[in-house]
């Protein structure tokens, strides 16, 4: 069975620098074939992609991802088929991304995450769950936020197989004082199979942290089990 990605931007970056990695690396390019580029940077990026085990990520965490996996091709690097040869590499690079992160949080400076997620157990009618990570601003900015969401989910009521629903929308936020304000909703574009038309994700501003909040909810009468995942493009422009 061919490997699924536990979180796909992850093994696009990871795929990728590997690549780059094993192309500038002449000693490599000279030695192998051109079909074992392909089959050597798959397996390290379901290896760095189990690693990473499905957690959301920041722009920051891509282009880390993409880099370290580049540097990381020299003389002694495997070059093997067996994701499991890569795990303790893997493992290293992205204890060191995480790091990263933390020394954003310590220099005060907020990097949004690319994708936001979520789920609902399907115990009983209109659940409701708040999208994370949380989408925090900062202040002094104009913002234009698109969402795109996809939600995978099993239909109790109706007792059928896997549905989807994808959600959009555009949304002019600002924030200014340490405080978070909707300027515009937008227009939310929904489609979607039969039974997930009563689906809905509403924004708002939350508190504690100040944050955009995303809420998903099956709707009144709509019991499902469901998976969200929504990509998050962020524009940023200063006051003057």
């Amino acid at each position: 069975m061919s490997y699924v990605p536990k979180n796909l931007d992850v093994f696009t970056a990871a795929f990728a620098g590997l690549m780059a990695g094993l192309v500038t690396d002449r000693q490599t390019l000279s030695a192998l074939p051109d079909a074992e580029f392909s089959s050597i940077s798959s397996t390290w990026a379901q290896a760095f992609d189990t690693v990473w085990g499905g957690q959301n990520t920041t722009a920051f965490d891509l282009l880390a991802i993409e880099s370290l996996s580049s540097q990381s091709v020299s003389g002694r690097f495997p070059r093997s088929k067996n994701a499991a040869d890569y795990v303790p590499l893997a493992t290293s690079i992205a204890n060191l991304i995480l790091t990263g992160d933390s020394g954003f949080v310590s220099a005060g400076i907020i990097v949004p995450p690319t994708s936001v997620s979520g789920t609902t157990p399907g115990l009983a009618a209109n659940e409701t769950v708040e999208l994370t990570p949380f989408i925090v601003l900062t202040d002094g900015n104009a913002y234009l936020l698109e969402y795109d969401a996809c939600i995978a989910s099993f239909d109790l009521d109706l007792g059928h197989d896997v549905v989807s629903n994808i959600i959009r929308n555009k949304v002019a936020l600002r924030k200014a004082g340490g405080v978070t304000t909707i300027a515009n909703a937008g227009s939310t574009v929904q489609t979607g199979e039969a039974g997930t038309g009563l689906f809905t994700i509403t924004m708002s501003v939350g508190v504690a942290p100040d944050r955009v909040e995303l809420v998903f909810a099956t709707g009144a009468g709509k019991t499902a089990r469901c998976n969200i995942s929504a990509n998050i493009n962020l524009s940023a422009v200063p006051y003057i």
